[in-house]
């Protein structure tokens, strides 16, 4: 719905404020009607266009750390997330400096990939998700389990207690078409921050 403003000559609906005529009978539509009522209809398209953007995806936010700290509030009982980085998950020791370091990730990708927003909701669900890295593809959702370790002899990365530790009910219930598993030998313990990168957004979940 339009909000009126206390303007005597405009409308002001979804932050956008445009020139209209004095109260008064219907007068026939004229061309600066017209350029009104496509002014009001292109203003309602911007602002539905900003309400839709993906949680978590923001293509106007630069690479880096310009926008670090912000925080995405889903509701609904899902954690917040805090942003890390317009850039890839990395890991090490808290300090906000650039690390390199790869954190264990648990991955789908391509249309089996949940949305950004299923993405946050299955981190929120799961004890040792520290994170998830989006892309602003929307097909991509890996989280980071810098507590995810390997099973056997140790030689495959793929070959771990994901699915089997002590969250297991939980890890499958919610990663049924998580098919990417990625154990690194010591993975940094903490998920601190990321390489920049545009396009790619990594945040960090809040307990």
């Amino acid at each position: 719905p339009m909000s009126f403003g206390s303007e005597a000559f405009g409308i002001r609906a979804s932050g956008c404020t445009v020139a209209r005529p004095l109260r008064g009978s219907r007068p026939p539509m004229t061309p600066s009607m017209l350029m009104l009522a496509s002014a009001l209809r292109l203003c309602w398209i911007s602002a539905a266009a900003a309400a839709s953007v993906a949680p978590g995806i923001r293509p106007d936010w630069p690479a880096g750390s310009a926008r670090r700290g912000q925080v995405e509030v889903l509701g609904g009982g899902i954690a917040n997330f805090s942003l890390l980085s317009v850039g890839y998950c990395r890991g090490g020791p808290p300090g906000g400096g650039i690390a390199m370091s790869i954190v264990s990730y648990v991955r789908a990708r391509g249309s089996k990939a949940p949305k950004s927003k299923a993405c946050f909701e299955i981190c929120s669900r799961l004890a040792r998700c520290a994170g998830v890295e989006l892309r602003i593809s929307d097909d991509w959702c890996e989280l980071q389990i810098p507590a995810l370790s390997r099973v056997g002899d140790g030689s495959s990365e793929s070959n771990t207690d994901w699915r089997s530790g002590v969250d297991a009910a939980a890890e499958v219930a919610n990663t049924v078409d998580f098919d990417e598993i990625n154990s690194v030998l010591d993975s940094p313990a903490a998920l601190t921050t990321g390489a920049p990168a545009s396009g790619v957004y990594c945040w960090a979940k809040q307990n």
